[in-house]
């Protein structure tokens, strides 16, 4: 099963030794270290994180909708029985006591400060669980100038967030004296990630329209009336307000829900492409780049507030609709057995260091693991079991053959190689085109393979992981 990643620094550490993140040291006092909570690291198999990070302009409402949306979750028992939730550290605990306060003054929260964001960590059990939600809220002056490096350092949370919040107010962005776009946002996000040398392909980016009770039913916005219809009457809306009566959902289907989401979010891409000043060319940058996009819109107050306060109890709707996005979008792939087939020969040394381990571990979270050397029959280790560390005592030919003749046509295999194999061109014509990646350490490919990655040294491990992940998608959809 794979290891606790730290959620501050986002690597790997030995958590038997301290819960304290070595990376995240305050003024150089490691005694000032963050801390990861217990419960984080314990459960981490039985109750997996859901990440999620905002993404959107100054005064897009991403503060504000991670209040309601904790509000929300806080209250979900009212409406489905079972649910409970449980706040992991101080720090969440004081937030979510000040989301309350918030809430019953009416006072929207205050703007996120430019820092490096500090998560909370929520644990969900129950009908959308287990889950144990981390949230990052990035100030949004942050993604107005992302392309200056300094900026590096409050976005890294989106080198472990693969479905991002991607917050936008229509209406401000119509008032903006900046006059900018909803794919001005999709340019500074791909920006920030090369700035961290991270890959954007296979992400997935949870388009919010906040705000939306300026926009439903308003004539001039021209919203499809599915999409209104589905706004006005979500059944979640009074779930915060404890003084209205909520009617309980006890056969509540999500993939019923997630049915319905997929149509509001196809009419609302179709809308983005016709309407949205900008939208026509935001759809065809994320396509190009192979970044998937869903479509939500929400209000977190359901009104308007005056002098940053509701005059009324706030009705949040559609609050959870990315909340239920990202669940389904983290849900792990359904594959059969995978298989690694590791290089043994002298120029092989790079492959048997801590890429390996970690290769592994993030292909176990698909699937059973076996691990195999080119040129040997025998396997080197079975499922469960993690990979040698070290090359083959007798060194084996490049040869992939008499080991791929002995999986399955479900199984999926990865080649890691420091060099050509030399029956690997026997395969062409056969289902493993799709079926295999060949990851070529190096810098430059050893042979022609429709599949291939080459892993230059400095590279970030997610390049091969995420390219082996559209594998398993393509697999998946056969």
């Amino acid at each position: 099963m794979p290891q606790p990643k730290c959620p501050f620094c986002f690597n790997k550490h030995d958590f038997k030794k301290s819960r304290k993140c070595p990376n995240s040291s305050r003024k150089g006092n490691p005694e000032e270290n963050e801390e990861i909570p217990r419960q984080f690291i314990e459960q981490y198999n039985q109750v997996p994180p859901l990440s999620l990070v905002t993404m959107g302009f100054k005064q897009h409402g991403k503060t504000t909708y991670l209040a309601a949306l904790t509000m929300v979750l806080e209250n979900l028992y009212r409406i489905l029985p079972g649910t409970t939730y449980q706040l992991l550290d101080q720090y969440t605990v004081e937030t979510v006591t000040e989301m309350r306060k918030n809430a019953i003054s009416g006072n929207l929260p205050n703007p996120n400060q430019i820092a490096v964001p500090r998560p909370m960590f929520v644990n969900i059990y129950g009908g959308l669980g287990p889950n144990c939600l981390v949230l990052y809220d990035v100030a949004g002056e942050i993604y107005h100038s992302v392309y200056e490096n300094s900026n590096d350092k409050y976005i890294q949370s989106l080198k472990t967030v693969k479905n991002v919040l991607f917050m936008v107010s229509l209406k401000d962005l119509e008032e903006d004296e900046y006059r900018l776009r909803i794919n001005d946002l999709l340019q500074r996000y791909i920006e920030g990630m090369q700035h961290l040398q991270m890959p954007v392909a296979n992400h997935n980016l949870i388009v919010v329209f906040t705000k939306g009770d300026k926009l439903i039913n308003q004539a001039e916005y021209g919203l499809p009336e599915k999409v209104n219809e589905h706004f006005l009457k979500d059944r979640f809306q009074k779930v915060t307000r404890l003084s209205s009566p909520v009617d309980i959902l006890p056969n509540f289907s999500q993939d019923e829900y997630m049915i319905e989401l997929q149509e509001v979010s196809d009419l609302l891409k179709d809308y983005t492409r016709r309407v949205v000043p900008g939208g026509g060319a935001f759809i065809d940058l994320a396509e190009l780049n192979n970044i998937g996009l869903y479509f939500t819109i929400t209000s977190a107050t359901g009104g308007n507030p005056v002098n940053n306060r509701m005059q009324v109890e706030a009705t949040r709707y559609c609050v959870l609709d990315p909340y239920f996005w990202a669940l389904r979008l983290n849900e792990p792939l359904a594959v059969s057995e995978i298989h690694m087939l590791l290089d043994g020969t002298k120029e092989s040394d790079r492959i048997y260091t801590e890429n390996l381990a970690s290769i592994y571990e993030e292909l176990t979270t698909y699937s059973d693991v076996t691990t195999h050397y080119v040129g040997q029959s025998r396997i080197a280790s079975v499922a469960g079991q993690p990979p040698p560390t070290t090359k083959p005592r007798v060194l084996r030919p490049r040869l992939v053959g008499p080991i791929l003749e002995k999986f399955d046509e479900n199984s999926l295999a990865m080649v890691l190689a420091g060099g050509e194999i030399l029956d690997l061109q026997d395969f062409t014509n056969s289902t493993w085109r799709e079926r295999l990646l060949l990851v070529a350490f190096g810098d430059e490919e050893y042979q022609p393979w429709q599949n291939q990655i080459i892993f230059r040294k400095g590279d970030d491990l997610s390049l091969v992981t995420d390219q082996f992940r559209q594998l398993i998608i393509t697999d998946s959809s056969l």
